[in-house]
C-alpha cells in the first residue's frame, strides 16, 4: 500500500486507499444543490492590515476540485488587481485545505505593491581609508600650501620625500635629509646649489614624515564613513553609477532627508568631528575651525526584494582634499587643451577648496 500524492486523498476511490463515502450521504449543503461548492468569500474576509507594508489576506470556500485548479494560479508573484485597478497587490501565499465532504478552504494572502512602500532605511559605517601618510591631513595641507604659488614651490619637498621612500640607497636617502635641513628659509631654492624650492612648513611636515617612514607608518589610521539611503519602489527607478564629488546633503537630488542626519539638538551627526580630532576634519585644522568632509558618490545598487524595488543611494565621506577634483567631476569631458589641468604652472587649482 502506497500512500496518496499531490493532490488526490486517501477516499478509497479509483484504488486509493481509505473508505469512500457511502451512497446516499450529505457531503455539500449549499445553495448550488448537487454536491457543488461555489466560491464563497467568507463574512470575516478581507483582512486588511496597513504596517510596514500593506498585507490583505482572504480566506473563501469552494469545492476541492475547483480549489485546486484555483491554487494552480495562485503561485507566489502572482500580480493581483480590483476591479477598479488602482490597487495592486502580489501573491504573497496560498493555501487550500480540504473541509467536509468535497468543500474546501482557500487562504490567500498578499501584499500591495501600489500603496504603503516599507520606509526607508539609512546606514551610515566608517570605513578605514587607508591612504599613504603623504596624504594624512596633519602632512597634506603643509605641502599643499596656503596659495598656488607655495604649492608649486612645494612640488620639490613632495618628490624629495616620495625619492627617499622609493630609494633603498642610504648615501641617497641622508642626502635627501640633508638637502631639505639645508633648505630651509629659502622658499624659492636654487637648482644650482641643490636647496629645494618649497616653504619651510612643508619642508618641516617632510622631514618628520621621513621619521615615521622608519617606523613603518606608512599608512597611518584615517576614518571616513559610507552612507548608505535605501528606498523602495513600486517599478525599477533611474540607477546613478556615481564617480564625483557630491554632498548628500546640499547637492544630491534627492537630498538625503535631513531626519538621517540632523540630532535632537538640531545639529548634523558629524558637528562635533572638528573638536574631537581638528587635524583631520576641520577646515583650519584647528578646534574652532568648520567641520568639512569631501563626499564621493558612489554607484547606486538595485535589489528586488519579494513585491518591491529597493535602491540603495551611496555617498563616501572622508577628510576635505582626498577626492581629485578633476578624476571625479561632475562636469562635461575635455574637448580642448585649455580644459585640462596645466603642468609644471604656478596656477594650479585649489584642491582644498574644490573638493
Amino acid at each position: 500500500m502506497s500512500l496518496p500524492g499531490g493532490v488526490d486523498r486517501a477516499d478509497g476511490l479509483d484504488g486509493r486507499p481509505g473508505t469512500p463515502a457511502p451512497d446516499g450521504a450529505v457531503l455539500v449543503s449549499s445553495a448550488a444543490g448537487g454536491g457543488q461548492q461555489p466560491l464563497e468569500e467568507q463574512p470575516s474576509s478581507p483582512q486588511v492590515e496597513r504596517g510596514e507594508q500593506c498585507t490583505i489576506t482572504r480566506d473563501f470556500t469552494v469545492d476541492w476540485d475547483s480549489g485546486v485548479t484555483l491554487l494552480s494560479g495562485l503561485g507566489r508573484g502572482t500580480v493581483v488587481y480590483n476591479t477598479a485597478g488602482d490597487i495592486v497587490t502580489r501573491v504573497l501565499s496560498s493555501r487550500l485545505q480540504h473541509g467536509v465532504g468535497s468543500t474546501a478552504h482557500l487562504n490567500v494572502v498578499e501584499e500591495s505593491v501600489s500603496f504603503d512602500s516599507p520606509p526607508d532605511e539609512f546606514d551610515c559605517q566608517p570605513v578605514e581609508l587607508g591612504v599613504n601618510i603623504l596624504k594624512y591631513p596633519r602632512y597634506l595641507y603643509a605641502f599643499l600650501g596656503a596659495n598656488p604659488a607655495e604649492r608649486q614651490y612645494n612640488q620639490q619637498v613632495v618628490r624629495a620625500v616620495q625619492d627617499y621612500m622609493e630609494n633603498p640607497s642610504y648615501p641617497t636617502r641622508n642626502a635627501i635629509v640633508q638637502a631639505l635641513v639645508s633648505s630651509f628659509g629659502n622658499e624659492a631654492g636654487d637648482e644650482a646649489t641643490g636647496v629645494l624650492s618649497g616653504t619651510d612648513l612643508a619642508k618641516a611636515a617632510a622631514l618628520e614624515v621621513i621619521q615615521k617612514y622608519w617606523r613603518n607608518e606608512e599608512t597611518p589610521l584615517l576614518a571616513g564613513v559610507e552612507v548608505v539611503w535605501s528606498v523602495y519602489y513600486f517599478r525599477p527607478p533611474h540607477l546613478n553609477l556615481g564617480g564625483y564629488v557630491e554632498d548628500p546633503v546640499s547637492d544630491a537630488n534627492p537630498q538625503l532627508p535631513d531626519y538621517f542626519w540632523v540630532t535632537e539638538d538640531g545639529d548634523s551627526i558629524f558637528a562635533l568631528l572638528a573638536e574631537l580630532n581638528p587635524q583631520c576634519y576641520s577646515g583650519s585644522g584647528m578646534r574652532s575651525g568648520e567641520v568639512e568632509i569631501s563626499w564621493l558618490r558612489k554607484p547606486d545598487r538595485l535589489h528586488y526584494q519579494r513585491t518591491w524595488f529597493k535602491l540603495d543611494r551611496i555617498w563616501f565621506g572622508a577628510p576635505v582634499g582626498l577626492w581629485d577634483p578633476e578624476l571625479y567631476s561632475s562636469g562635461e569631458r575635455p574637448s580642448a587643451p585649455g580644459d585640462y589641468l596645466p603642468f609644471n604652472s604656478a596656477q594650479q587649482p585649489d584642491y582644498q577648496s574644490s573638493s
